[in-house]
């Protein structure tokens, strides 16, 4: 989880809204509803796991109301405010500490190098795969680190331009595509293989789907062409594009990710594959042959 996921969901969670309340005079707890859900939101984060569950725990999570009486929650309700004082740390470090993301910004995770050299390696190929697209009076982009955020190989950078953004997106998206297809003709060179086929049936297997791959890199460029550089002919665009998606495709196969900012709209962000559902990832180009045809 980065740092700026961190920060959108605790920047949700208002301490005063989200606190549980307690008399003790008449030992009753009350707004449990919006506390159940600061527990729950703060489950995925790396921190205050021993209070949270102490408190999935609890009697809190027994019930589904509102308010009700219980004697010897005291303990329960000490670590609920341990919770709450968590929160408002955590709110007050990641306001200073994190750099505000426009919608131009991109964060991107590096795969993880346990090698200092195969760290620059890799900032080289992202930098070459992206300047060499977005530096381009039709896309209008640049490309500036933005941040590193902090314990991770996690890097923001800013591209200048919603098209510089979106082209990046695109090369993404294809690039998860072939990457696909990689792990595709991986797994029937495996079945092959342990159907003991002939030595000159898989290398014709391996060609077969080395051929494809390319035949796809090739369509993907081509149709990234003409979507964000209005073009139907520039040989030497494509082979730049080509160059982007199959670098991309080496990233993404090694866990490198390629993110929009978290506060950018849903149509940006749906241009940016889901890393998610990488398995089930489909072209563009037939995803919007399929919609032609629905």
């Amino acid at each position: 989880m980065t740092i700026q996921e961190i920060k959108r969901i605790v920047d949700r969670l208002d301490p005063n809204a989200f606190a549980l309340g307690y008399n003790h005079s008449t030992n009753k707890f009350s707004n449990l509803n919006n506390f159940r859900k600061l527990v729950e939101a703060f489950e995925p984060l790396p921190i205050a796991r021993k209070q949270i569950a102490l408190l999935k725990q609890s009697f809190i999570f027994e019930r589904s109301v509102d308010e009700f009486v219980y004697e010897g929650g005291w303990s329960v309700y000490t670590t609920a405010q341990e919770l709450i004082v968590i929160l408002q740390g955590l709110r007050e470090l990641v306001a200073q500490i994190v750099p505000v993301q426009n919608n131009e910004t991109i964060s991107i995770k590096l795969p993880e190098e346990k090698d200092f050299a195969g760290v620059i390696k890799d900032l080289n190929s992202i930098n070459t795969a992206i300047s060499q697209n977005v530096l381009n009076e039709k896309i209008s982009g640049v490309v500036v680190v933005k941040s590193w955020q902090p314990g991770s190989l996690w890097i923001d950078l800013y591209l200048g331009s919603p098209a510089a953004v979106g082209l990046v997106g695109g090369i993404a998206w294809a690039a998860a595509v072939v990457r696909k297809k990689w792990h595709e003709g991986s797994v029937m060179g495996n079945i092959a293989d342990s159907m003991k086929i002939k030595n000159e049936m898989l290398e014709i297997l391996k060609k077969g789907v080395e051929d494809h791959v390319k035949l796809v890199v090739e369509s993907e460029a081509k149709n990234l062409l003409n979507h964000n550089f209005a073009e139907d002919e520039n040989p030497d665009q494509v082979e730049r594009l080509k160059h982007g998606i199959k670098t991309f495709a080496d990233l993404i196969q090694r866990g490198a990710e390629v993110h929009p900012a978290l506060q950018a709209p849903e149509d940006v962000k749906n241009l940016f594959p889901d890393f998610k559902k990488l398995d089930v990832i489909e072209s563009k180009q037939k995803l919007l042959e399929e919609k032609n045809v629905a």
